[in-house]
């Protein structure tokens, strides 16, 4: 199994390592965490070290950023989600080999800190979040919870960005790059699968938006990717945080196949107009 783990071969015993268990209203609960060797799919029978009898699997899906998307199987190198798997918990070592050794128990040498993100739909309602926030701070702060707020919320979003000398060629460079960019949820697996997942329950989708389907044309209209000249770029940076209340902005400036000078050139930009 070591040698399998090394190598994340698909073809081995199973080895996953369960880092959180989520209850589904529908599924109930699900084990997640890295298939670090071997397949699972619905029927496997597994087995959760430290337990006598088998597990049998209800379903297996893989998280594409936030999203769990239902699959036929589930190969290693992947962050799985696993329902049926009633005997495990945080920490749990799962493996179709019932004599693997189970990996280090996780300890926690301090009081676990949970950060949450809220995102809104679109930037005009940045300040009604704000309006929430404080809100719910304060009447935190009147049941006296353990809950802690920051006076002032950090508020932000995050865009892919590139300057150019002018607008049409830097924005043409951008789509180059962008589609660039599309072709890595393309690219295969070692094992030659493919790295985007077959989508098996369209319903679980719902109104998500995942990101091998948006084009360079929506992208730069939602304002997912920033391109331009230095002067219109800067302006909307500066618009954007008037108009928004944003105290931070998390840029992306070398993706798709921009060269590092590229990058450092919009880099500078931004760091000459906006860090002081």
């Amino acid at each position: 199994i070591g040698q399998s783990m090394v190598n994340a071969k698909a073809d081995g015993d199973s080895a996953f390592m369960v880092t959180k268990v989520v209850l589904d209203p529908h599924a109930g609960e699900i084990a997640v965490g890295r298939l670090f060797s071997g397949s699972i799919k619905k029927g496997d029978q597994m087995y959760v070290a430290g337990m006598p009898n088998a597990n049998r699997v209800q379903s297996v899906g893989m998280f594409v950023g936030g999203d769990r998307i239902a699959t036929e199987n589930v190969t290693a190198g992947n962050i799985i989600a696993v329902s049926g798997l009633r005997d495990a918990q945080s920490g749990s070592t799962i493996s179709s080999n019932k004599e693997m050794t189970p990996f280090e128990r996780i300890v926690h040498n301090s009081d676990p800190v949970v950060t949450t993100a809220i995102e809104a739909k679109h930037t005009k309602d940045l300040p009604k979040l704000v309006e929430k926030y404080f809100e719910v701070r304060n009447a935190a702060k009147v049941l006296n919870t353990e809950s802690q707020f920051l006076d002032e919320p950090l508020l932000g979003v995050s865009k892919r960005i590139f300057v150019g000398d002018r607008s049409q060629s830097a924005i043409e460079r951008a789509r180059e790059s962008y589609e660039v960019h599309l072709t890595n949820y393309r690219k295969p697996m070692p094992n030659g699968e493919s790295r985007r997942p077959k989508i098996m329950i369209e319903s679980e989708i719902g109104s998500r938006i995942l990101p091998w389907t948006v084009d360079f044309e929506t992208a730069i209209n939602r304002e997912r990717v920033l391109a331009g000249s230095k002067i219109q770029v800067s302006e909307y940076i500066h618009r954007y945080i008037a108009d928004s209340g944003a105290n931070f902005l998390l840029l992306s400036f070398q993706w798709g196949d921009l060269s590092h000078e590229e990058a450092l050139e919009t880099m500078e930009m931004v760091a000459d107009e906006f860090v002081a």
